[in-house]
């Protein structure tokens, strides 16, 4: 199964900004923070990367999977992904993913991508789906 098909049959529609950063050009220490669990993936955010202008915000989140999925013909046990939500229109885009052979966004990086925000297509975010809960969080602004 690829990554892109996976995170579409969970209903992972996760928006990252163009900040042209992947999870090694982090300026900061991450100060990840569990959300919630569901079908047995543990989401995460990193408390330190949420940014809000105007009615966007953007966040790094962090999904450990309770079992391995392949990518590429490799296995990965987590991602991290830098999310952008748009709260007035209800809508996110991903702008970069990293997969990682272990939890915790530990071990080899088995995928990666990242998109410009220009060059990013939003889509709307599926109710009753970790992507509405996701950006439920951050847009009322309890993340």
């Amino acid at each position: 199964m690829k990554l892109y098909e996976w995170l579409r049959g969970h209903s992972l529609v996760i928006a990252i900004t163009a900040l042209g950063l992947t999870g090694a050009n982090i300026a900061h220490a991450a100060d990840w923070e569990r959300l919630f669990e569901s079908d047995g993936s543990v989401y995460s955010y990193d408390k330190a990367s949420v940014k809000r202008v105007g009615g966007f915000v953007t966040a790094w989140t962090r999904t450990d999977l309770p079992e391995a999925q392949i990518t590429g013909g490799k296995k990965f046990l987590s991602q991290v992904d830098l999310n952008k939500f748009d709260c007035q229109e209800r809508m996110s885009a991903t702008l970069s993913m990293t997969a990682y052979s272990l939890k915790d966004g530990k071990g080899e990086v088995v995928a990666s991508f990242s998109e410009r925000e220009s060059s990013v297509e939003y889509e709307y975010v599926i109710p009753g789906t970790v992507g509405e809960a996701l950006l439920n969080g951050f847009c009322k602004g309890n993340l």
